[in-house]
């Protein structure tokens, strides 16, 4: 109340003086005395005054009627009319001046303090809402996303982004408009639902509706909605963002991820497609050359130990020529049944996995003197054709990986066979694959595991420990492998 500084307009000198004392006995501090209209008005420019008092009937040509209304509207000072006069037309006159309160000759100075105190209270108050409201104005109108505020179902304001977001060019050209009229039909009683829950005072999450725009055009808004309040009444606010074409972006890019999903599993069908081809022109050219080379060769060396029994071998030239040529079959015989073992070993097809298992354990030991021991469990692993080729096709592989990256000294192959699954794992003590090794784009040899793996619905592990070796295990499910 110190603080409080008080402009005082009446036209009777006395009556000014003693409303000068007895305010300045409460403790406020009154910045000028003034007789009439323009010198209250001189007087609240200068001094800037929290409050006037003022007499209604002013010497001059402005009337204190009059007078306020300048001061509130140009300075935003509040008025508090004290007068002798309160017949009912002065009153309706005086209300619309906007007066902060109104006291009637003679008073008290309790009913003094008290109008002025409610008085000041009520100009902070407002002082401070307008504060608020322009800031939230300025936040609305400088916001992309749409903002409306609702009362009665209808727009009452809307913010630029708002207009525009509509297809209209002044905000003029949507206030008034029911709110349901911008809805697309089959959303209306969607947004008629949260428009009443936000009456009831309770707010809404995001959700989605399609809006239609002045030129009939559809688009998609995500909005939330609230309860507020609008020039002192019930309202409902709304926050809104098109996201037409955000929806437009996710349904392509599930289109595309669809189509490469697609394309993918094409690709996996034709890789494995290719895989099998592969295997059967394998099996095919491996029996060709261990059926009719071999056989030929078989002949030829029979040709050779017959032509040496009827041959002069006392003559030294002839005796060395059979010797060569017999030891050149004998040669091209075991070339021609490594190059058929390599391209599909016969073990494979006429005793099944496990003996195939067991042959390559021993074969890879002798060719690179790393020790391979293996374990099968049951003896007998009862897979059908396709699986037992791709687990062998895919042992192949680890100790090829084995032999030529790995500085092991040792491998431990275990097949295992479950009503569950089948289970093949391939363990080295040696450097120890890296997860760059293992998943990079490179790793031509893993990928294909992971691809013959993936068609028979399996799963594959790959750790990698540095110094202390590499294990892989390889799982496929029992209904998978069925014969």
């Amino acid at each position: 109340m110190e603080n409080n500084r008080i402009l005082i307009v009446e036209d009777e000198f006395v009556v000014a003086a003693d409303l000068e004392f007895q305010l300045q006995s409460m403790g406020y501090q009154v910045v000028g005395l003034a007789s009439t209209g323009n010198r209250a008005l001189e007087l609240a420019g200068r001094e800037e005054p929290d409050i006037a008092l003022m007499d209604i009937k002013l010497n001059g040509d402005k009337d204190g009627l009059e007078t306020a209304r300048c001061l509130h509207q140009t300075l935003d000072i509040p008025v508090i009319f004290i007068t002798a006069y309160a017949d009912s037309e002065l009153l309706e006159r005086a209300k619309r001046s906007e007066p902060f309160g109104y006291i009637v000759k003679p008073y008290s100075s309790k009913e003094l303090r008290a109008t002025i105190e409610t008085a000041l209270y009520k100009a902070r108050k407002e002082k401070e809402l307008r504060e608020s409201e322009n800031r939230y104005r300025t936040l609305a109108e400088s916001s992309p996303s749409s903002v409306e505020v609702v009362q009665n179902g209808r727009f009452v304001y809307i913010n630029p982004a708002g207009v525009r977001m509509f297809g209209f060019e002044r905000p003029d050209e949507i206030l008034g408009v029911p709110m349901l009229d911008v809805v697309a039909p089959e959303y209306r009683f969607k947004a008629a639902e949260r428009l009443e829950e936000t009456e009831k005072g309770r707010g809404n999450p995001p959700a989605e509706f399609e809006l239609v725009r002045r030129d009939g055009t559809r688009i998609l808004v995500e909005s939330v909605s609230a309860p507020t309040l609008y020039q002192n009444r019930p309202a409902t606010l709304i926050i809104g963002h098109d996201i037409t074409n955000r929806k437009r972006a996710e349904t392509l890019l599930a289109e595309t991820q669809q189509d490469l999903s697609a394309a993918q599993a094409r690709l996996r069908e034709l890789y494995h497609a290719l895989q099998r081809a592969r295997e059967g022109e394998r099996c095919r050219v491996a029996r060709e050359i261990h059926d009719d080379l071999g056989q030929n060769l078989t002949a030829l060396q029979i040709e050779i130990s017959l032509l040496k029994c009827t041959a002069d071998l006392n003559q030294a030239p002839v005796a060395e020529r059979l010797a060569s040529m017999e030891q050149l079959v004998n040669s091209t015989l075991l070339s021609v049944q490594r190059i058929s073992t390599e391209l599909r070993p016969s073990v494979l097809d006429s005793l099944g996995l496990a003996a195939a298992v067991e042959w390559l354990a021993g074969d890879f030991e002798k060719r690179t003197r790393i020790e391979c021991r293996s374990r099968i469990e049951p003896e007998e692993i009862r897979v059908g054709a396709n699986v037992a080729t791709d687990l062998f096709r895919i042992l192949q592989e680890c100790l090829t990986n084995v032999a030529r990256h790995s500085r092991a000294s040792w491998v431990r192959i275990n097949l295992e066979q479950t009503e569950d699954a089948t289970t093949l794992m391939v363990t080295d003590d040696g450097i120890g694959i890296s997860d760059i090794q293992s998943n990079g784009a490179a790793s031509f040899g893993l990928q294909g595991i992971r691809e013959r793996i993936s068609a028979l619905k399996g799963k594959v592990d790959i750790q990698g420990i540095p110094v202390e070796g590499t294990s892989i295990n390889v799982t496929i499910p029992r209904e998978a492998g069925a014969e």
